[in-house]
């Protein structure tokens, strides 16, 4: 395992969160909504990216979109749609509006 800083942590990187994995992995499967703050540093995009790994073996789409450096809503729904362009070719199979 090797020490990282800056961008998230995956793989055999990605440890010790056990708890906070399953309970996010839960809620999620139960349908809930959930915001996800705290502290720069602590984790959280790891948490999450790591869950969007899990949840995509088994066919979920995960969609992650960084508005870190967003200063207007105009920016948020920018970096929403870049994120979602990615997928959207997938949409296109089910239905030949999207």
């Amino acid at each position: 395992m090797k020490s990282s800083t800056g961008r998230w942590v995956s793989g055999d990187d990605f440890h010790d969160r056990t708890e906070e994995l399953a309970l996010l992995e839960s809620r999620v499967r139960d349908g809930n909504h959930m915001v996800l703050t705290g502290q720069r540093r602590m984790g959280k995009t790891s948490v999450l990216r790591e869950l969007g790994d899990r949840l995509e073996k088994e066919g979920w789409v995960f969609l992650f979109a960084d508005v870190e450096g967003a200063t207007t809503e105009e920016d948020v729904i920018a970096s929403l749609a870049e994120a979602v362009h990615a997928i959207r070719p997938i949409a296109r199979l089910v239905s030949p509006r999207a």
